[in-house]
């Protein structure tokens, strides 16, 4: 968060109510938010802790699972980044998170990922 260069325990506040918003998919630390990764089937929808290793990401522990049609999942576009609302209606959780959609990796990858996410199986 680019408020924590400025102000540490601003950016502090504000990645704990992302983390917050996120349902607990993402975990606050001093120095960061953590990463989700998510993974999408013909049946289910995959979240795991993921953290950067080198130019490549490293896939953790699994955060949750859920079969698609007990999802409802909105995908809301912004400049930067695509805000990603996941209600799991059987549980009533509710997950907000932002998919970074900026560059070529964008149309390539990340658009064609929330296209098949917010679509009912």
């Amino acid at each position: 968060c680019g408020v924590g260069y400025v102000s540490p325990l601003a950016g502090m506040i504000m990645r704990s109510k992302a983390n917050k918003r996120a349902g607990g998919l993402t975990k606050d630390t001093f120095t960061g938010t953590k990463i989700a990764m998510l993974a999408v089937t013909a049946e289910r929808v995959y979240a795991f802790k993921a953290k950067p290793s080198g130019r490549n990401w490293k896939v953790q522990d699994q955060l949750g699972e859920w079969a698609r049609n007990d999802l409802r999942v909105t995908a809301t576009p912004g400049k930067l980044a695509t805000k990603v609302v996941m209600d799991v209606v059987s549980s009533g959780d509710h997950f907000e998170l932002e998919a970074t959609t900026v560059g070529n990796a964008s149309k390539e990858f990340q658009q064609p990922f929330l296209e098949a996410l917010t679509s009912q199986s």
